[in-house]
């Protein structure tokens, strides 16, 4: 490294890595009706991930697949869902990333 250099400052150090930050946002709307959305970021390195959405005794009532990696949004409907609250997981790789609590409101 030169004199006055700062490891990363010009951005070099980044070059060639592949993201592997994972995000998902709380559904909007929450409560909702007949469908909300949630943001996520998944890593282009996952190879399988889906939704899964749970009643509170932790009994899986519906799934819904990602198929788009990177920043994206996927569109839950309230059709297999009774009104509450429910509980959603992105599941990638096996593994759950991260998990957040909805309210489904009376249809």
């Amino acid at each position: 490294m030169r004199d006055g250099q700062k490891r990363g400052s010009t951005g070099i150090d980044n070059l060639g890595t592949v993201e592997t930050s994972f995000q998902m946002s709380q559904n909007e709307p929450n409560p909702f009706t007949h469908e909300t959305l949630v943001n996520y970021t998944l890593p282009n390195t996952i190879k399988i991930a889906f939704m899964a959405v749970y009643d509170l005794t932790e009994k899986q009532i519906a799934t819904f697949p990602i198929n788009e990696l990177g920043v994206s949004s996927i569109t839950i409907t309230s059709q297999k869902l009774a009104a509450g609250i429910c509980i959603y997981s992105i599941i990638a790789d096996g593994k759950v990333v991260d998990t957040k609590r909805m309210i489904v409101a009376e249809k």
